[in-house]
C-alpha cells in the first residue's frame, strides 16, 4: 500500500541526458522509498524510463523553460554568450 502519490511536472526533460533527468529522479527515488507512488510528467519528447521501471513516466508537457522565453531577453543573450 502506498502512502499517497507524488507527481513531477519536469517540461525540461525532454531526453536522456542532462541534469534534469538526474534530478527528476532523484526526486522520484526519494518519493518511492518514503512509500510513495511516483509520476514524472517530461517532454513530449521524451524517450525512456526512470528508476528501472519503479517509476511511471508521461510524456505529456508541450512547453519548457528553454522554449518558452527562458527568462528574458538578457538572461538568454547573457548564457548565449558563455
Amino acid at each position: 500500500m502506498t502512502a499517497g502519490r507524488l507527481i513531477v511536472a519536469d517540461p525540461g526533460l525532454t531526453g536522456p541526458a542532462g541534469h534534469h533527468l538526474s534530478y527528476s529522479a532523484a526526486v522520484a527515488d526519494a518519493a518511492l522509498a518514503a512509500g510513495m507512488a511516483a509520476v514524472v510528467l517530461a517532454g513530449q519528447g521524451f524517450r525512456g524510463g526512470l528508476g528501472d521501471g519503479r517509476i511511471e513516466v508521461r510524456p505529456v508537457l508541450g512547453t519548457a523553460y528553454q522554449t518558452a522565453g527562458g527568462g528574458g531577453a538578457a538572461r538568454r543573450l547573457l548564457f548565449g554568450t558563455l
